[in-house]
């Protein structure tokens, strides 16, 4: 009776024990892309419209460039993109994966 009450009480122990391992965090299968768009003279463009579209699904993500010309595509899948910059007065820009 001992010797088993000795074998539950390391199995308790050992559980107990097991529970304090931290989990392995879950990678994530999104990224993003950022960047500036500025002009042949290396101003920044605020304003432009920024649209990213997924090779694959077609889906279309867009942005508008922030006062530093700045734009950011947060949480898309993994995958390949055209990026297309459009702005009133200047030529449309467009980058294909």
């Amino acid at each position: 009776m001992k010797y088993v009450s000795l074998k539950c009480l390391f199995l308790l122990a050992l559980i107990v024990s097991l529970a304090h391992i931290p989990t392995a965090n879950a990678q994530t299968v999104t990224g993003q892309i950022t960047g500036t768009v500025i002009d042949s003279a290396g101003a920044v463009v605020a304003g432009a419209t920024v649209k990213i579209t997924n090779d694959i699904t077609k889906q279309v993500r867009e942005f508008t460039t922030s006062g530093n010309g700045s734009f950011i595509f947060a949480d898309i899948i993994a995958g390949d993109y055209s990026l297309r910059a459009t702005h009133p007065g200047f030529k449309t820009y467009l980058q294909n994966h």
